[in-house]
């Protein structure tokens, strides 16, 4: 049986394959940095934990924003946010 942790990684990564219409993956990717952000974390921490540059994050961000049509990290958690709570 699969962990909540498990569960609510696979849940991320299915909404952000529905938001963006993708899979592969770089959607895995991004939709790792998307469920760092939705905890909370900043961009330079999860920089570091994928040990890749901020720049490098934030490219991934832009190709985030562009694949989701949101244009700031608050819309984009609360989108995310809120087809969780659906």
């Amino acid at each position: 049986m699969a962990s909540v942790l498990e569960q609510e990684h696979s849940l991320i990564l299915a909404l952000y394959g529905s938001l963006t219409n993708r899979s592969g993956f770089h959607a895995f990717l991004e939709a790792q940095i998307c469920e760092s952000l939705a905890n909370g974390q900043d961009i330079q921490t999860i920089a570091d934990f994928r040990g890749r540059s901020v720049a490098t994050v934030r490219n991934q961000l832009k190709k985030i924003f562009e694949k989701t049509g949101c244009t700031r990290q608050g819309e984009l958690i609360s989108r995310i946010l809120s087809a969780l709570l659906r």
